[in-house]
């Protein structure tokens, strides 16, 4: 393994540099081509001009009946290739542009969020067809170069040939998500070109957004049920048409429906991104028309984007999981709402009474401990707040349907780790109950402020001999059971 890409990279685009001068742009590919092929990562998955077999890579494209007359290349650095690696168990969003060269071939981007927040291409495939076989030769090629690479789910546009193609390769288990900002461009464009009332159609917007982002299960079934029944008669075009295309496929759009590991994403705004870059600021909104200078554009991006990474992992810059500024802010404004507005209904619900107006949010306890802990991306780590992650509680208000943990489940959980702190293993359990403590104490007495900021000796303390428990339960596992 290379042990700085970055300087292979600079390497391929010497190369690059030397190898285009031939005004045709096939001969000048070619070339492109071999002098990456002769770097010490080879970075070519695949390729294959017009008229012509596969040069490098799994054949199976000369079997389609397009073999004359498709071309395709495909390519990924090193650190694409390790990125990709560490990182597919987030979720890879996948997303192809056009009008990068004269030939009108399409790009697609294979793109990942990475541990700072930012999105990371970790694969490109130039190619003149879309269509579900040429698709699954193009991820064929991926699969070779990493035989074993897991992949949790995929985002896409509403394309049905990317992800069954995807599918057919990496899968069958392969989780798939719909674009959620797509998803409303298409329902907004068929509502102005079916519904006339322009105040129906404000009405049936607002409508729709809710039941892209409602979480409950229940809520979302109602709301649907609600929407076709009121509209039909109003707007039958649009609700036959809604009917059609997405009723039968909620689970890949619906928010009710995302409650496994995605890292929080809902939009492919990473690819959009990219896509942007490259034609505005690489491109300089000029009418790109060579493959070999959209090639050499993609790797330029590529080094930015890895000496952008590594100055991050060098300085030790913070993770970013997903929003920590805003889960900070959610546990602080969660320290506002009284002990009093908390109304407790069973031992796994309760009513959480507004701060501001007059109405009442339900959280519901979904899970004990996390069911997911490995994929596990949106977490409290306040000390108040111990164990808290997005897979505990639900909550009805519009503050979770961007997975945030809001204020009203950071107020449940804290009250709840006030009376009990639970600790649980393969090997043990362990329980410690602070609501016994006498609470005419000398020590109790004036100290409810500092146990609510974490400054009180006990829970420290706990949380102290809780980590040891765990390390011993790690090392010596035996001696653990046998006593």
């Amino acid at each position: 393994m290379c042990t700085n890409p970055g300087q292979v990279i600079q390497v391929y685009l010497r190369s690059l540099d030397n190898s285009m001068f031939p005004k045709d742009d096939s001969t000048s590919v070619v070339s492109v081509v071999e002098c990456l092929r002769k770097e010490p990562y080879d970075p070519i998955l695949i390729f294959k001009l017009q008229n012509s077999t596969t040069l490098y890579g799994p054949s199976d494209l000369d079997y389609l009946p397009t073999s004359q007359t498709s071309f395709a290349l495909g390519f990924q650095t090193e650190h694409q290739r390790d990125m990709l690696v560490s990182n597919s168990d987030k979720v890879l969003r996948i997303d192809s542009t056009h009008k990068t060269n004269q030939h009108d071939f399409y790009l697609i981007n294979l793109i990942v969020p990475d541990n700072y927040g930012k999105g990371c291409p970790v694969a490109h495939f130039i190619t003149n067809y879309l269509d579900i076989n040429t698709m699954i030769c193009l991820f064929s090629s991926l699969k070779v170069k990493i035989p074993g690479l897991n992949v949790n789910c995929i985002m896409t546009d509403d394309d049905q040939n990317t992800f069954e193609a995807f599918n057919v390769v990496f899968g069958p288990n392969i989780r798939h998500l719909l674009c959620k900002w797509h998803v409303f461009r298409a329902w907004s464009r068929q509502l102005y070109a079916k519904v006339s009332n322009k105040q129906l159609v404000k009405e049936m917007k607002v409508r729709l957004k809710e039941l892209l982002n409602v979480k409950e299960r229940d809520a979302f079934e109602k709301l649907l049920a609600e929407f076709e029944n009121i509209h039909f008669t109003k707007s039958p075009e649009f609700v036959d048409y809604f009917k059609k295309h997405y009723c039968n496929r909620v689970q890949l759009w619906s928010a009710s429906y995302r409650n496994f590991p995605h890292a929080s994403t809902e939009t492919n705004n990473y690819c959009e991104s990219f896509h942007n870059q490259l034609k505005t600021v690489y491109f300089q909104r000029k009418f790109n028309r060579r493959i070999d200078r959209l090639i050499r554009t993609v790797l330029d991006m590529e080094t930015e984007s890895y000496l952008s990474y590594k100055y991050k992992e060098i300085n030790h810059m913070p993770f970013k999981t997903h929003s920590n500024r805003h889960i900070k802010d959610r546990h602080a404004k969660s320290r506002e709402i009284v002990d009093n507005g908390v109304i407790q209904l069973t031992s796994t619900s309760w009513l959480v009474r507004s701060q501001s107006k007059e109405v009442e949010y339900s959280v519901t306890q979904i899970n004990d401990i996390c069911p997911s802990s490995d994929f596990c991306f949106i977490k409290c780590l306040e000390v108040s707040c111990m164990g808290l992650c997005s897979h505990l509680y639900q909550c009805n208000c519009q503050d979770l349907k961007s997975n945030n943990l809001c204020k009203h489940i950071h107020k449940i959980h804290s009250q709840k780790m006030k009376g009990k702190i639970t600790f649980q293993s393969d090997n043990f359990q362990v329980e410690e109950s602070f609501s016994n403590v006498d609470s005419e104490s000398d020590y109790n007495v004036g100290h409810t402020s500092q146990f609510e900021q974490g400054k009180s000796p006990i829970p420290n303390l706990c949380f102290e001999l809780l980590e040891l428990m765990k390390k011993c339960s790690l090392l010596c596992p035996v001696m653990l059971k046998q006593s």
